[in-house]
């Protein structure tokens, strides 16, 4: 993986309009993975074992494991 950053690809999970119920589970599993670690055992898996996080991208995880 590069440590340069060519474009900006943001993505997004489509979700039934109103569907609060599986919002929620979806909102409260993502975050409990960010928290657990499991992201990176995910990450290695997806690129690599040698594969470097960029400071941001732990950052996202710190944010995004954040409990409401």
């Amino acid at each position: 993986m590069s440590e340069r950053q060519f474009t900006f690809e943001p993505y997004a999970l489509a979700l039934a309009r109103g569907d609060d119920d599986f919002r929620l589970l979806v909102d409260t599993t993502l975050s409990a993975l960010y928290r657990s670690g499991r992201i990176d055992q995910i990450f290695a898996a997806s690129f690599g074992p040698k594969a470097n996080q960029s400071d941001i991208l732990r950052a996202l995880y710190v944010i995004n494991g954040l409990p409401k």
